[in-house]
């Protein structure tokens, strides 16, 4: 294959917000309204507001980000860390070149905000010797002092005219107000009594508005930063929220406000009066307290505890749309028949599904899995099985349905599943557990077969005749599947543990991938390798293969960050390499859309939440992306198109903060090292255009100034909790004390007078004058943190959003409280819960909050009144974390990280995003490749259908753990092991997900992975110490084992069953009347990770942690390629055959993709590389001829189009 630009990307389908409980969520929106900006891990994630599946992601911060602020110019993004580092970066550019990397504070970085001219940019968050810091962003240089508040600061915003003001929020309680520039403190406000959590200037800049963990909301003069009035739903006794306020957000004009709270409500204000327009109510669970919420020129948004992206009605109060998916690594997915949907499971437990290409997503609730999800399977008929690391197998059916209210049939398993494999049909589920590979027929266990290995993964061979599972031990082994019985027929060696194997559909070939970078197919027939030369180009660990369709491709996904195409018809020339496909991330999981597809849609990762802590989310200027992050990157989303992301992934740490710059030009990301990095958002490469190391720990929030000169990072720090300086220089544009605890919150006043306003852990506000910008006044409006603060559109006011639920508005130049945002209901507050993130609508006239009361609530900023109470659930995860109010929609992001669209007019919420935003770690693709399953770390277990990326989750979870193994049947019955030793049949998963009822059962071992035949009736577990099997979901059989399995496969005849295991073997299996013979042993390097047939059943690929991809003929079972494919530079993960059984994908430790050809063994791979940039490679599979699907350990699912001859 020509190694050039045989690629393209398709669909991101982006991570969600990263929350925290407790914290507010930095979400912000770029200057046009188009995009949302926030982070999760080490990334900024700019995401289109209206195409969700257009995401941009920075990666480029070495630890976890914070915040990240568009510049108002649009050109910049400055972002925040952990490490108190602020980069500012081109966001025009997908290369998101570097302009600026300052050190700012010592510790995390809270907010950040530009002044209005794009030249000044305050930056708040918790450091050591100082709180926060306004600098001139070009050079760095100090634009004022921020100081005047005991405790770290919170939030930050300055006044977006002249005479620039700067207001800050603290965990002092107080919101501070400084003048300049320079800022210089000028008062203090004692409002709230909570920590302040976020302080936002309207647009006009006449006012700005605190918001408090006291549930309260002030309004305050924009120049002086006197209260002006308060937001008060009379429901809240006295506060705008009955729970903390996380967030505000603005509406465009600035007559309303939005504020998001922990009581699970946004509530939009009527600012003209402070009357309450809307509540909008999110349910009762923990996960639907709103932690931010963004007003852009569209769309209110909002993003609760469980990072879910609600787009909101602000009039209606309706919730539209709803983004959920993941903000940890994804573990196991699985793809739908017809490739029109994909499941994705992540180290939580979470499933999501996937609707391809819209992105559409749904969350299967409750939760299968109390853990990591580590196998996913998908049967045609919608059944999706799943195993996780609470040492559960789950079959959920009607998974293409409604997901929202699944029954799975859990049953334990006896040992910690590793992962399974089923038949196509689901009938038949293999799953490989810890100490054996239980056999599940119809939802049954027949058989459990022990073994003496530790099994890392499972095949199935079509037919179900054989099962491949990879070791721990460096070996793969086959199986023969004879009804209950596994019969060991060979040992295949590598040099390194197995990582994955999979079968090409035709069943003559199985992949098999390692540890050692190998990528090898062997063929069935004689278990024979099929390469011409060593598969080996993966640089690191190669995760996860899938056949293309043919069976002729294996896609390989790694620890390299790369997606290798391998052909299986010329296993000797160059695989195609798909550089950084998941930048920053190994890749965990691919597959095939179609004939030269690989789905690579930045399916993305949802925002990291963290309970407690507000979610960064921004939008880009043009209103149409929204930013996040997640791990150590940062996702640039489409509003609309949710399969349409980028990412940045080269922070080297969590991300934490990222918003654009006013132009649009530059993101700036923030990171937990406190280190900011600030690069170009208008092109895909996105360039770094400098970084600078701002404080000495996590950046909390970032702000541009309106000219996308300055940037403000604040957050932990230990010398310093914010800093302001210039974008393109670094130099100090000021000086951001006064505040005595971390800044948690930042923002610049878009207009001039600059002002800059941070929040603070010391329950302060600030407003800083500049610049350079000096401390200018403290407000003590707050009793709890401050967590959010933002001014509007117009710099005639700033909000600030706290941890007392409070919610106060601010004069936008002298920081004089004007008012508060009071909900009646919720005691004299805004929210009965803390207040994680406000925004404002894009007229300045609206601020949406968001909170841990699980709302989000739109305000008239004007009259300080509710207008609108968006309600989220009841549950834990529907805190609402992070909100921005795009040009388009409200979105808002929960603690699960799902992302709601919300209809502000009706109060509905209209579309959510589900997903992951914990590492995928199984997935299961239908046979129609409609849509795919994932799951993750946690146990949860998504539905994506594809091309569209809408999601659902299964729910409650159907496994308490990491999800292992997952498997769907042709009549839509989900099939899924979990580290709680349980496997279980999920009934329907695909027409009814939210309905699904899942049948689980209790195995002997922990299961490590299993494989399903074609047609959905055998099923092999393979486990701690014996190889289960499973026909038509009843076990029939139990196969003890010697060995760890890694990984199994059954050929498409179901005649052999390949498994991979640590001992560095695979193990050939004939399947006779459901006993397993052994009929051969493959030697390998290292541990075999992936072992797979190719769909003619003529090959195998076996996979290892020394970097091999072995191809073995199925006849021999001699290796089939003509040279060693080696070219992973890490442990290969996973690989897949494409549907004409010639062409192998492996994924890797390496972050590469690559793609085999078994007709042209000895040439080079296609090779992706950094598929998943900066992450590994976890699970590949095909879709089409040309198109695959990786999903990968930063919680992504990404769909590729690859040029094949």
């Amino acid at each position: 294959m020509d190694c050039a630009e045989d690629y393209e990307r398709g669909a991101i389908y982006a991570s969600l917000p990263r929350t925290t409980r407790g914290l507010p969520l930095v979400v912000n929106c770029s200057p046009d309204g188009q995009k949302i900006v926030y982070c999760n891990g080490n990334s900024v994630y700019i995401r289109d507001i209206q195409d969700t599946s257009k995401c941009d992601i920075y990666t480029e911060h070495s630890v976890l980000t914070t915040a990240a602020v568009h510049s108002p110019s649009g050109y910049y993004i400055a972002s925040g860390d952990q490490s108190g580092k602020i980069r500012i970066w081109d966001a025009t550019q997908p290369t998101h070149i570097l302009k600026a990397e300052y050190s700012l504070i010592s510790g995390p970085i809270r907010d950040i905000a530009w002044s209005e001219d794009s030249k000044r940019i305050a930056v708040v968050g918790e450091g050591r010797e100082r709180f926060g810091h306004v600098f001139l962003f070009d050079t760095g240089t100090s634009n004022g002092n921020l100081s005047g508040q005991s405790r770290s600061m919170t939030c930050v915003d300055i006044r977006p005219v002249r005479p620039y003001r700067l207001v800050t929020g603290s965990e002092d309680f107080t919101v501070a107000i400084f003048e300049g520039p320079p800022f210089k403190f000028k008062t203090l406000f004692h409002e709230h009594e909570r920590f302040v959590h976020c302080v936002r200037y309207n647009p006009k800049g006449t006012v700005f508005a605190s918001a408090g963990a006291d549930g309260k909301v002030f309004i305050y003069d924009g120049v002086e930063g006197t209260k002006v009035g308060e937001l008060v739903d009379s429901s809240c006794k006295g506060a705008a929220h009955a729970g903390g306020v996380f967030w505000l957000s603005w509406s465009p004009e600035g007559d309303r406000l939005a504020t998001a709270s922990g009581d699970k409500s946004v509530k939009v204000w009527n600012m003209a009066d402070n009357t309450l327009l809307k509540t909008i109510a999110f349910g009762k669970a923990l996960e639907d307290q709103q932690l931010s919420v963004l007003w852009t020129k569209t769309q209110l948004i909002s993003v609760n505890l469980a990072g879910f992206i609600h787009y909101l009605d602000p009039d209606s109060g309706a919730i539209t749309k709803v983004i959920k998916g993941h903000f940890k690594p994804i573990t196991s997915f699985a793809l739908s028949a017809d490739k029109s949907c994909v499941f994705t499971a992540d180290f939580e437990g979470n499933i999501t599904r996937w609707m391809l290409p819209s992105g559409s997503t749904e969350r299967i609730t409750p939760k299968i899995h109390k853990s990591q999800v580590s196998g996913l399977a998908l049967t045609v008929g919608g059944t999706l099985i799943s195993v996780g690391w609470d040492d559960t197998i789950a079959f959920t059916d009607g998974v293409f349905d409604n997901i929202e209210s699944s029954k799975p049939e859990i049953e334990k398993l006896t040992s910690q599943p590793r992962n399974l494999a089923s038949s196509s049909d689901g009938k038949t589920v293999i799953v490989a557990c810890h100490n054996d590979i239980a056999i599940y027929v119809d939802h049954k266990e027949i058989g459990a077969h022990r073994v003496s290995f530790e099994p890392t993964c499972i095949t199935m061979s079509p037919d179900t005749k054989h099962i491949v599972v990879g070791g721990q031990d460096s070996k793969v082994r086959v199986y023969e599947l004879s009804g209950s019985n596994l019969n060991e027929v060979k040992q295949l060696y590598h040099a390194s543990a197995i990582t994955s194997v999979s079968f090409s559909p035709d069943g003559q070939h199985f992949a098999v991938t390692d540890t050692a970078r190998k990528v090898v197919p062997y063929r069935i027939s004689d278990f024979a390798k099929v390469s011409e030369k060593d598969w080996s180009f993966h640089t690191a660990r190669v995760n996860c293969s899938a056949w293309s369709d043919n069976g002729r491709y294996i896609a390989t996904g790694g620890l390299d960050t790369n997606v290798i195409v391998w052909d299986l018809q010329n296993s000797g020339e160059h695989p195609l390499i798909i550089k950084g496909a998941h930048p920053m991330s190994p890749i965990n999981g691919i597959a095939w859309l179609g004939p030269n597809k690989i789905l690579k849609a930045v399916y993305a990762s949802l925002p990291r939440t963290t309970r407690g802590i507000p979610v960064v989310i921004n939008c880009s200027p043009d209103g149409k992306k929204l930013v996040y992050c997640n791990g150590n990157s940062v996702f640039i989303k489409d509003i609309e198109d949710i399969t349409k992301c980028e990412i940045y992934t080269e922070h080297s740490v969590l991300t934490t903060a990222a918003t654009h710059s006013p132009s649009g030009f530059y993101i700036a990301s923030g990171d937990q090292a406190g280190k900011v990095r600030i690069w170009d958002a208008t092109q895909p490469t996105h360039v770094l255009k400098a970084e600078y190391p701002i404080i000495s720990g996590p950046i909390r929030d970032i702000a541009w100034s309106e000219d996308s000169k300055r940037l403000a990072v604040v957050g932990e720090g230990r010398e310093r909790y914010g800093h302001v300086f210039l974008f393109d220089t670094g130099t100090s544009n000021g000086t951001l004390s006064g505040q005595s605890r971390p800044l948690t919150t930042v923002n610049i006043r878009p207009s001039r007078p600059y002002r800059l306003v941070t929040g603070s852990e010391d329950f302060t506000v600030a407003i800083f004058e500049g610049p350079p910008f000096k401390f200018k006044t403290l407000f003590h409006e707050h009793d709890r943190f401050v967590r959010c603060i933002r001014y509007e559109p117009k710099g005639s006011m700033f909000a600030s959003g706290g941890a007392d639920g409070k919610v106060v508005l601010y004069e936008g130049t002298d920081g004089n409280k004007i008012g508060e945002l009071i909900d009646p209901s919720c005691k004299g507050v805004a929210h009965s819960g803390g207040v994680f993130w406000l925004t404002w609508s894009p007229d300045g006239e609206r601020l949406a909050t968001a909170s841990g009361d699980k709302s989000v609530k739109v305000w008239n900023a004007q009259n300080k009144t509710l207008l609108k109470t968006f309600t989220f659930g009841k549950g834990l995860e529907d805190q609402q974390l992070g909100i921005v109010w795009t040009q388009t929609c409200l979105i808002s992001v929960n603690l699960a990280g799902f992302i709601h669209y919300l209809d502000v007019d009706s109060g509905k919420i209209t579309k959510v995003l589900k997903g992951h935003f914990k590492p995928i770690t199984s997935f299961a693709l239908s046979a129609d490749k409609s849509c795919i399953f994932t799951a993750d770390f946690e146990g949860n277990i998504t539905r994506w259908l594809l091309p569209s990326g809408e999601t659902e989750r299964i729910n409650p979870n159907v496994h308490k753990s990491q999800v292992c193994g997952l498997a769907l049947t042709p009549d839509g019955c989900l099939i899924s092991t979990a580290w709680d030793d349980t496997l279980a049949f999920t009934n329907n998963v695909v027409a009814a997900i939210e309905s699904a009822k899942p049948t689980s059962e209790k195995l002997t071992s922990q299961p490590c992975c299993m494989v399903l035949s074609s047609d959905g009736k055998v099923l092999l577990v393979a486990c701690h110490k014996e190889i289960l099997i499973y026909v038509d979901q009843k076990k029939i059989q139990s196969h003890t084992i010697s060995y760890q399995p890694t990984c199994i496969a059954l050929s498409p005849d179901q005649k052999y069953v390949v498994v991979g295991c640590q001992e560095n073997k695979v193990y050939v299996y004939e399947l006779s009347n459901n006993t397993l013979k052994e009929v051969k042993q493959l030697e390998h390097e290292s541990t075999v990770f992936s072992v797979s047939f190719s769909p003619d059943g003529k090959h195998f690929v076996a996979t290892d942690s020394s970097r091999k991809v072995v191809p073995y003929r199925t006849s021999d079972f001699g290796v089939a390629s003509e040279k060693s494919w080696s070219f992973h530079t890490a442990r290969v993960n996973c690989s897949a055959w494409s549907e004409d059984s010639r062409y192998i994908a492996t994924g890797s430790l390496d972050t590469n993709i690559m793609v085999w050809d078994i007709q042209n063994s000895g040439e080079h791979p296609l090779v992706i590389k950094g598929a998943h940039a900066m992450s590994s490679v976890n699970g590949i599979a095909w879709l089409a001829p040309d198109k695959l699907l990786s999903v990968g350990q930063d919680s992504v699912m990404k769909t590729w189009t690859v040029k094949l001859s």
